[in-house]
């Protein structure tokens, strides 16, 4: 496999088959993180993130050296398969809570991200009351994306 020494692999699943909204339908759960093996769909998404999981730790019995950093919502079941639990053990992965707001999502969207990355900390930010309120009026006032742009171009004039 090519891959540059100190790469950068970022992931993201598919997470709506993962996400705690659709945990009645897909049957997840603390006692049943896998969901329910009778829907397609499901062991698709489990199939997609095991073979997410099972390249990352390929290539780290390879010796390459990579950072990897994993994004889900934060109410994602993702993190609790078991394949994931061992890689993420394995790696001493560090987990960050961010809100895509910040970055230019037009909704709030706790995020996790979860990896090895030593600046992952950075990534890290905190939803105040202040900035709920902030983004809360801004998506308010602007009902299509490139009206957000603009609001958050003058932003950061």
């Amino acid at each position: 496999m090519r891959l540059m020494d100190r790469a950068l692999i970022v992931a993201g699943p598919p997470c709506s088959l993962n996400i705690w909204l659709s945990s009645s339908v897909r049957k997840r759960s603390f006692q049943n993180p896998s969901g329910d093996q009778e829907n397609q769909k499901v062991r698709l998404s489990n199939l997609i993130a095991s073979n997410m999981a099972c390249l990352l730790t390929i290539l780290r019995t390879s010796g390459k050296q990579f950072y990897f950093v994993i994004e889900q919502p934060s109410s994602s079941w993702l993190w609790q398969l078991n394949f994931m639990i061992t890689l993420l053990t394995a790696v001493g992965a560090s987990t960050v809570t961010t809100w895509q707001a910040f970055f230019g999502h037009d909704m709030l969207k706790p995020t996790q991200l979860r990896g090895t990355l030593p600046n992952l900390v950075k990534m890290r930010r905190v939803m105040t009351k202040e900035a709920r309120a902030k983004y809360t009026a801004r998506f308010a006032e602007c009902s299509d994306f490139s009206c957000r742009m603009d609001m958050m171009d003058r932003e950061s004039e």
